[in-house]
């Protein structure tokens, strides 16, 4: 933008058919004599707290900390919780999730979203103990994780105890859908950890290597820790700390799932930049964040969340996930 014409403060842009172009005018003239990094676009005005926070954003390499000793904060950590029987409790220095007893034979979560996305090379873990997961009341059972989606991949490193298997820990992944890694273990304390150097990802359980394969490089839109039932009706509860990530770049996270109408029965939801035909992991937790520019229909059970969606499967996912295909 030539600086006679610099505007400081928000500004209405008129609608045009005309290209849009960053670092020169309208006519390929003038052109910025310089580099050019972090273009962001928002479709609003952002108020000056949210411009003081991307000010303030490490860009990377990153090396951060949380203990949760101050409890959750809310500019970094996002919660979801898909059923009532589940609650989250941060004022211990610690994240306490808890289920009581009771309801259906569904899968159902508590979870906390790390609210950025992750660019190039990470290393993530948390801590865990005083895991009660015992399998009791329903199959296939109840499990604690740490998961990672990038690029239309789903990384899960899972600490379980379930139908046929047991104790245990394990990957899941999705695509392809698959169990790997199991590794048997009675353990209620220990460390879940994913990583990934170039398009390989390597999943750990307490230093051990559950699983490593190449993937992709693809930013990481989702990474979030969990308390879960898949099948069950049991009381399970967990508690996390200490959750440490080493990643190149952060990055905000720009696009938000959104729920409209979602008394309605059937409801909208836009997603924004889907890639046709492709295959995306997204949170259905209004709260959380997701990658989203197309619309799909479901309808509401049980509270506020979406568990029917039109071109959706539930493909084996963590609770809190659903698999949408773009047109």
């Amino acid at each position: 933008v030539p600086l006679k014409t610099n505007v400081i403060g928000a500004a209405t842009v008129a609608h045009s058919t005309s290209s849009f172009r960053i670092g020169m005018d309208d006519n390929g003239n003038c052109p910025f004599p310089g580099s050019i990094d972090d273009v962001r676009i928002y479709n609003r005005a952002l108020s000056l707290t949210e411009i003081a926070c991307l000010a303030a954003e490490p860009q990377g390499p990153v090396d951060f900390t949380d203990d949760f000793s101050a409890g959750v904060n809310s500019n970094l950590w996002k919660v979801g919780i898909t059923d009532a029987r589940y609650s989250l409790d941060a004022s211990q220095g610690e994240i306490r999730m808890s289920r009581v007893a009771g309801g259906t034979y569904t899968i159902q979560s508590a979870a906390l979203a790390f609210d950025r996305e992750i660019r190039g090379d990470f290393d993530a873990s948390v801590d865990f103990r005083n895991a009660s997961i015992n399998r009791v009341d329903g199959s296939p059972g109840n499990q604690v994780q740490l998961v990672a989606s990038f690029g239309g991949q789903l990384m899960v490193v899972v600490r379980s105890d379930e139908t046929g298997s047991g104790h245990n820990a394990h990957v899941w992944r999705d695509p392809p859908a698959a169990w790997i890694g199991t590794l048997a273990t009675t353990t209620t304390n220990g460390t879940l950890r994913l990583t990934r150097a170039g398009a390989v990802v390597t999943a750990y359980y307490n230093g051990t290597i559950l699983h490593a394969g190449s993937y992709n490089t693809a930013p990481v839109t989702s990474l979030l820790f969990n308390l879960q039932n898949n099948g069950t009706r049991d009381a399970i509860s967990v508690v996390f700390d200490n959750f440490h990530l080493k990643a190149d770049r952060l990055v905000p996270k720009a696009a938000r799932l959104q729920t409209l109408a979602a008394t309605d029965n059937p409801f909208q939801v836009r997603l924004l930049n889907p890639t046709p035909g492709a295959w995306h992991w997204v949170e259905f937790a209004p709260s959380l964040p997701a990658a989203s520019g197309w619309s799909v229909r479901g309808q509401i059970v049980g509270g506020a969340f979406p568990t029917n969606w039109s071109d959706t499967a539930l493909f084996g996912s963590p609770a809190g996930f659903y698999r949408v295909r773009s047109q």
